[in-house]
């Protein structure tokens, strides 16, 4: 006899959605080191990690930096003669804020 409880995709979405609901659009600070890096396009794409002292990934989430948000970094880390790599391995910290939608 199967057993197995099966929730709907909605049921499961919509609980994601109201965890995050209090930190939806609230600035904060993340951590994180660059992963499959690769500029096309004008825009950056790469999954951002963060790996426990044995080297494991224990965190990984994809990350865009749209072409008109990569060169207004660009240009801030120019203006204070700062090269900028986005190269794999290369730690970074930024401000975000979180969206999510069960679509």
């Amino acid at each position: 006899m199967n057993n197995n409880r099966f929730f709907t995709l909605s049921d499961i979405t919509n609980r994601v959605q109201a965890v995050l609901q209090p930190y939806i659009g609230k600035l904060f600070w993340v951590k994180a080191e660059i992963s499959s890096g690769k500029e096309r396009g004008g825009s950056f794409y790469c999954d951002l990690v963060e790996t426990d002292v044995n080297g494991k990934i224990i965190a990984q989430i994809r990350c865009t930096i749209w072409n008109r948000d990569l060169a207004a970094i660009k240009k801030l880390f120019r203006e204070q003669d700062i090269d900028l790599k986005l190269d794999d391995g290369t730690v970074v910290g930024f401000q975000c804020s979180l969206k999510y939608s069960p679509q």
